[in-house]
């Protein structure tokens, strides 16, 4: 490999385990508290149920967060951060950080639609 790619490599390790933004929208969520289906999907607003039933399965798969099931009626599934998806706060801290010191910038750029990405969901 050479160094000229090798030098980018841990950020797309970090991509692969966040590839999309409601996986960073998830781990938020789950680093203010523990949160059911409903309540993850009520936070992501646009998300449909078999997108946030897919990203939940890939983060449980990838260790990122933990899925309890509860042995009572009606069924409750509850949603919390492993240590590994705790260790991913700073990072999220640290966008959140970058949003609120960049955020007119961002509107402006935003407002005149020069930002379309994947992510451009405003």
């Amino acid at each position: 490999m050479s160094k000229k790619s090798s030098k980018f490599k841990p950020l797309k390790k970090t991509l692969f385990f966040l590839d999309n933004k409601y996986k960073f929208e998830i781990i938020y969520c789950l680093s203010i508290k523990k949160m059911r289906f409903g309540e993850l999907k009520k936070y992501l607003e646009n998300i449909t149920q078999q997108l946030l039933t897919k990203q939940l399965k890939e983060m449980e798969k990838n260790n990122l967060i933990n899925r309890k099931e509860y042995s009572q009626f009606p069924k409750k599934v509850e949603y919390s951060l492993t240590s590994f998806g705790v260790s991913l706060k700073p990072v999220i801290d640290s966008m959140k950080k970058w949003e609120k010191n960049n955020v007119k910038k961002i509107n402006t750029l935003l407002k005149k639609k020069l930002s379309d990405s994947i992510y451009d969901y405003y």
